[in-house]
């Protein structure tokens, strides 16, 4: 485990009073002023906080959009993301993507937090030991997913491209499936599925070429 860059506490916590206000909008019901507070005590660069609070806050409201036009139920993706904001996640992402990347651990063990807490990753549904109960349909440790998680997933898939691009707002995410679809590991159901939505949503011609990454049943 490699040691993380040593942070800067902060000597003065009266300066906290500004940043205490935070917009709550942003900051939602899961980030207390304490919580925030702590952060930055420890070092934490404020602009780092802010600027990734925002960033999953228009992440969510994209997902939630992508959700509407996919024809998903809101209150199946109410809490979408929401561990994102939580101690183990929050902080470590803040560095990770708007400050020093100087955890690199404490950012793998904030992502492995966030797809075991999060259905809609496909990395949820895997088996690390390639575990597969006899009579089961789980193929060498993976395993189908729910189809609720499937169409959410994609709502994220849309979201991440929303707030990502540069300027924000498109959800075209035939750049970033050429790149990646054979590096997602899913159940053959599931890619099935998954093939339908995407062919639905314009991207059929990717698949003449690629497709996800499918166990074989031994």
């Amino acid at each position: 485990m490699t040691t993380p860059t040593p942070l800067t506490p902060l000597t003065n916590p009266g300066d906290l009073y500004e940043l205490a206000s935070f917009p709550a909008m942003l900051l939602m019901p899961m980030i207390t002023v304490s919580q925030w507070n702590h952060w930055i005590i420890e070092g934490y660069d404020p602009e780092w906080l802010i600027q990734c609070a925002q960033m999953v806050h228009n992440h969510i409201g994209y997902v939630k959009m992508a959700a509407l036009t996919l024809g998903i139920d809101k209150h199946l993706i109410e809490d979408h993301d929401l561990s994102k904001f939580s101690e183990e996640e929050f902080p470590y992402y803040a560095r990770n993507f708007y400050g020093d990347k100087g955890d690199p651990d404490g950012w793998s063990r904030a992502w492995l937090h966030h797809i075991h807490a999060n259905p809609h990753h496909w990395q949820h549904w895997i088996y690390p030991d390639g575990f597969t109960p006899k009579g089961s349909s789980v193929i060498q440790g993976v395993v189908e997913m729910p189809e609720r998680y499937v169409w959410e997933m994609v709502a994220d898939w849309m979201g991440a491209g929303a707030a990502y691009s540069k300027p924000p707002g498109s959800m075209d995410m035939r750049q970033w499936l050429a790149k990646t679809m054979q590096t997602i590991t899913v159940h053959p159901k599931t890619a099935g599925l998954l093939a339908e939505i995407l062919c639905d949503l314009g991207y059929c011609d990717l698949f003449e070429t690629m497709s996800f990454a499918t166990p074989v049943k031994l």
